[in-house]
């Protein structure tokens, strides 16, 4: 008897203990394992995050005055609808390119620079010489003005003839390069040879998106 008058007080006790602790130790308790979810990330999102980089992956060649004819849909303005025509087509069996295609508008921008340098190291040199007189230029390291100072590009010949006068007055004869500018637009190019390889009601409703767009046969770009 005595065991079991042990026995029941001591459960009392726990009992007592379990009604009476405040509620909030045990909820802090529980919440005080820190539970780390994982990243959510649309495929939406992925894909657009693809796309803002494409513009400098999309195939840029001009159109050719001979060869093969192609069959072309557009021109797009933007990138993004032309990758989204693309990439039906393509989900259709159809064998198609996204290309960029530049053409000349005629008008100019002025780059006014130092002419090139020797060297590379001789360029950062010339640099740093400018930097220390707080005279702003970045060296261009490729193309037909290699190793050559650019101290800004003008949107007027006026505009860059004054600037010119201002370096010259500094001790730098600088030289004025003319930079063509382009309208961009986009083409998806198929290699099927008819028409009926692209859907009607496809075009029909690129139309009503986009008045300018239309499906056309033209001379294929060089590959």
């Amino acid at each position: 008897m005595r065991i079991v008058l042990v026995l029941l007080i001591i459960l009392n006790l726990l009992y007592f203990l379990w009604q009476f602790v405040p509620l909030d130790k045990q909820v802090s308790a529980v919440t005080s394992k820190t539970v780390t979810l994982p990243t959510i990330t649309l495929i939406k999102d992925v894909i657009e995050e693809r796309r803002k980089d494409e513009p400098d992956q999309v195939d840029t060649v001009p159109f050719t005055n001979d060869g093969d004819n192609c069959m072309v849909l557009g021109p797009f303005e933007d990138i993004l609808p032309g990758q989204d025509v693309s990439d039906r087509l393509s989900a259709m069996g159809l064998v198609v390119h996204l290309r960029a295609i530049d053409e000349p508008t005629g008008e100019y921008d002025f780059r006014l620079m130092l002419p090139p340098a020797a060297s590379l190291e001789d360029a950062f040199r010339k640099r740093r010489e400018l930097q220390a007189q707080d005279i702003v230029g970045h060296v261009i390291t490729e193309g037909r003005d290699k190793f050559a100072i650019s101290l800004g590009v003008y949107s007027s010949e006026d505009a860059v003839k004054a600037a010119q006068i201002d370096h010259a007055n500094s001790g730098y004869k600088s030289i004025v390069a003319r930079i063509p500018r382009l309208n961009r637009s986009y083409w998806v190019i198929t290699e099927d040879r008819i028409p009926q390889g692209i859907p009607e009601n496809l075009i029909e409703e690129l139309q009503s998106k986009f008045e300018q767009v239309s499906l056309d046969s033209m001379i294929c770009p060089r590959t």
